[in-house]
């Protein structure tokens, strides 16, 4: 997973998967699983704290039918913050990887639950009729 830091046209820090193998020559950048990182105020002399929201809730689709969420940005509209550092996130702090990654495992977890819903439990009682 390479995961790329940026701020779109409007000013929002947005992290996320980068799938190379789908970016364009046309200037397009192809980003799995995108979240907005939102710096939100502590209060009363209380550290900053840092939240992940996705960029587009998975509510709105039938969750089960999709896995993840590919979004394209125009690459003159975002601005490229380079990490530098080993690994292949570079220097993101660990916490940022581990909580990112961790929203994706419980979505997944959440379409394994609305899958088992779906599923008809079998009662003698009853006739399904389509």
């Amino acid at each position: 997973m390479k995961l790329k830091l940026f701020t779109d046209k409007v000013g929002r820090i947005i992290l996320g998967e980068e799938l190379e193998d789908q970016n364009t020559k046309n200037g397009i950048i192809a980003i799995k699983n995108p979240v907005i990182c939102n710096l939100v105020d502590g209060g009363q002399g209380k550290p900053a704290q840092l939240s992940i929201l996705p960029y587009v809730f998975i509510e709105l689709f039938d969750i089960t039918k999709h896995d993840d969420c590919v979004a394209y940005f125009n690459v003159v509209d975002i601005t490229v913050v380079e990490s530098v550092g080993a690994g292949e996130d570079g220097n993101l702090h660990a916490n940022l990887i581990s909580n990112y990654k961790g929203l994706f495992e419980r979505i997944r977890t959440f379409k394994q639950e609305a899958a088992n819903k779906q599923q008809p439990t079998k009662d003698t009682n009853t006739i399904e009729v389509e």
